[in-house]
């Protein structure tokens, strides 16, 4: 069987992260998603709180993130971009 992050292994991760890329944040929140029903295994979503948005260094900091740990942000468009 293999062992799954838990939260709070995942909030250390993230924080560890965001702060070697600078990243100032007021606290983090974290729960687990199961996706077995899908055939998938399950990941642990992390959102910051007080985090400043939109941030170029996100991008660094999801793909620096073990592969079960996701940084829940909300998707920013540009103002001119369409979406369909």
């Amino acid at each position: 069987m293999i062992e799954s992050t838990t939260p709070n292994q995942a909030k250390k991760a993230v924080a560890k992260v965001l702060s070697e890329h600078g990243l100032a944040y007021a606290k983090l929140s974290a729960r687990t998603v199961n996706f077995g029903g899908l055939g998938y295994g399950s990941a642990v979503f992390v959102t910051p709180h007080g985090l400043k948005l939109p941030d170029p260094r996100l991008k660094d900091v999801k793909a620096a993130l073990p592969d079960d740990v996701r940084l829940d942000v909300p998707q920013i468009c540009p103002a001119d971009t369409v979406v369909s």
